[in-house]
Parts: structure tokens; sequence; C-alpha cells
């Protein structure tokens, strides 16, 4: 992100969203609908954070170890999960992994479903160039 977009950002007051522990889907769609009437375009999407996703990003099937329930008391050690590791995301959205005192990356899922919503919608933006290009149309 630019300076001058990252002051735009901030003199409309939507780093106080950025800031907050948790944002509601309301926040999350609100800040969406700003950045598409302002036009606004992170360079970062423009150059591969798609790409960086594909190339990084994979799912694992994995168990949490027992002191998890440090961290988070509903997590259930026998339980099986599907899902990115931390240390993947870290290498495409450093911001959305928080590190415990004892050293445990954790994910900030609120901020990652935002950096996820951004991605989608420069994948459907690319889909549908494509498909224009190509003179075709999918449902939807």
């Amino acid at each position: 992100m630019t300076e001058e977009d990252y002051n735009k950002l901030k003199r409309t007051g939507l780093e106080l969203l950025y800031e907050q522990d948790s944002l509601s889907p309301d926040d999350i769609q609100n800040v969406c609908a700003f950045m598409d009437e302002e036009g606004f375009e992170d360079e970062e999407f423009d150059n591969g954070l798609a790409e960086l996703y594909a190339k990084h990003i994979r799912n694992y099937l994995y168990k949490y170890k027992p002191e998890a329930k440090n961290i988070d008391s509903s997590i259930d050690p026998n339980e099986q999960h599907v899902g990115p590791m931390a240390q993947d995301i870290e290498k495409v959205a450093p911001d959305c992994v928080k590190e415990t005192e004892s050293g445990t990356k954790v994910v900030d899922g609120d901020r990652l479903a935002l950096v996820n919503a951004g991605v989608i919608a420069d994948l459907v933006r690319r889909l549908d160039a494509l498909e224009e290009k190509l003179g075709v149309k999918t449902n939807g």
C-alpha cells in the first residue's frame, strides 16, 4: 500500500477498524464498499498477492497440540482440522499472524478474512477479464 493510499484511509477513520481486535461482517462489508466507491486499489493485489497465495498457502490435515488449550480453551486436541498453517500465512500476510509469549504462532482470523476478501475480489476481476477476452461468461 502506498503512503498516499494509507493516508487516504487514515483520514477516513478506517484505521480505527483495522486496530480493532475483531471485525463484524458489517464492518468488513463497510470497508469493502468504501474501497470500491473510492476506487481504492492496493498495489499488493496488482503485483501478485494472489500469486503469493498460490505459491505459499496449502491446506493441511492436522490436530492441535494439547498446549493449544492454553491459548483457546475451546480447542479440542483430539479433533482433526483442515486449513493452512500460520507459518504459511505469515509468508503472504504477516500482519495476520501473532506470536504468543511462548513463541506459538496464531492466526488473526478477522484480519485474514479482510485479506482473503481482497484476494477473492482480485481473482474474480481477473476471471471476468479473461471471460470477456475469450467472449464467454459463466453463470453468476
